[in-house]
């Protein structure tokens, strides 16, 4: 079991400059981050927008919309959100790798008189 001095390890899953264009243009993109627990194991992704970008595309009207699990950060300049990353995987990276687990069973649609 990891100690609570341990860090996770993560890097942006996309290149530079997709990177750079996400940070220019928060409310409309997103990133990928790229982490692996400190307990080993394989490498995780995780979809990453800010607060903006939650707000904006939460709000559209008469969307629907199913979502993967999102990291959300705040606005603002590069080293706050990695700051951000940093601070949320360490204390939540379990909950991630509890939520991209596969779920039991084969999955089950509901019966049309259900709906």
């Amino acid at each position: 079991m990891p100690t609570k001095t341990q860090q996770i390890e993560w890097r942006y899953g996309n290149p530079e400059e997709s990177i750079e264009a996400w940070l220019s243009h928060p409310l409309e993109l997103y990133a990928l981050v790229q982490f692996r627990p400190p307990n080993g194991g394989p490498s995780r992704t995780i979809t990453t927008v800010t607060w903006g970008w939650l707000r904006k595309h939460a709000n559209e009207p008469a969307l629907g919309a199913i979502w993967p699990a999102l990291l959300v950060v705040p606005d603002g300049a590069r080293s706050v959100i990695e700051r951000s990353i940093t601070d949320q995987l360490n204390l939540g990276w379990r909950l991630v790798l509890h939520n991209v687990g596969p779920l039991p069973g084969e999955p089950t649609l509901p019966d049309a008189e259900d709906l």
